[in-house]
């Protein structure tokens, strides 16, 4: 089958003489193109995203999806303009220049790609347009993903409940279990060292949130996942300081077999810490029913 116009423009095989515009330095397009070609190129979705996704591969950040320049410094875009592209991707034109971002995926139309991802025996059909949209991260390790099952490294520990409620995020941004309550906190614990892994701030606070949620339901914080919590995580993470300010206001609730079985060394040290400075890094006010989550956020994109 020959090129379109639009793939013999983006491989630097033709050129628009007559209305061609300079892209941005980051910018999917690293090439000058014209705004009709690329107006053209929402009518054919299934092309679009192919285009699109053979150059990010070779040439973008995984997770910023941009190209750097080597030759200029960065510069801000500024009069910028939004259009819609048949409902289908959004374009956004500046002086000079356009970048373009990927649509919110719906099932209004049909999804014709899926990925199947296996941990050990069980295998998990997604969209591939869902996990696009909200794991670039996850979408580019898949990117050769075919016919048949792929384990990406990334997924090579993570426990298959803990995938299962990633996978359910994914559709519907839900982290309720069947019975409608919040998932279990050792479940909880690995989707949010999960999304850390992944890139996915937003994951990252719905699931400590949920956390809390269910804490104050069983009212007691789940011990046995800290050592997983301690390989996982680094100092500074929110999940480790959220997981300190607990214990240290509630440390004799646990026995001390509990402590030696449960609790890595490091984080008793930290809680130590923590109670000798005099909750120096404790929430002020803190009160094991009312917690300010926000403090335990990391910052979204």
């Amino acid at each position: 089958m020959a090129p379109s116009k639009a793939d013999r423009i983006i491989s630097g095989l033709e050129k628009d003489e007559a209305r061609t515009f300079c892209l941005p330095e980051r910018t999917f397009l690293p090439r000058t193109t014209s705004l009709e070609d690329i107006l053209n190129w929402g009518k054919d979705t299934n092309k679009f995203e192919e285009s699109m996704i053979r150059m990010m591969t070779e040439q973008l950040h995984p997770e910023l999806h941009s190209v750097e320049s080597k030759d200029k410094p960065k510069e801000e875009s500024k009069d910028l303009k939004e259009i819609t592209i048949e409902d289908y991707s959004t374009a956004t034109l500046a002086n000079p220049g356009w970048t373009w971002r990927r649509p919110r995926p719906t099932f209004l139309k049909p999804l014709p790609e899926t990925i199947k991802i296996a941990l050990g025996l069980n295998i998990f059909s997604m969209y591939r347009a869902h996990i696009a949209y909200y794991c670039p991260v996850l979408n580019e390790a898949c990117y050769y993903a075919g016919a048949s099952p792929i384990t990406p490294g990334m997924l090579s520990d993570v426990d298959i409940d803990v995938f299962g409620l990633f996978v359910q995020w994914i559709y519907n941004q839900s982290l309720l279990n069947k019975n409608g309550e919040a998932a279990y906190q050792h479940r909880l614990i690995g989707l949010w060292i999960l999304a850390k892994r992944l890139l996915m701030p937003r994951l990252q606070n719905d699931a400590i949130d949920m956390l809390e949620q269910r804490r104050r339901q069983e009212r007691r914080i789940q011990i046995k996942s800290f050592q997983y919590v301690y390989d996982n995580t680094d100092t500074q993470d929110k999940l480790r300081l959220y997981l300190i300010n607990l214990c240290a206001r509630s440390m004799e609730e646990f026995a001390q077999d509990e402590i030696k079985d449960f609790f890595p060394p490091k984080m008793v040290a930290e809680i130590n810490e923590a109670v000798l400075v005099k909750f120096e890094h404790i929430d002020e006010g803190f009160e094991l029913d009312r917690v300010n989550m926000t403090k335990y956020h990391v910052e979204e994109d």
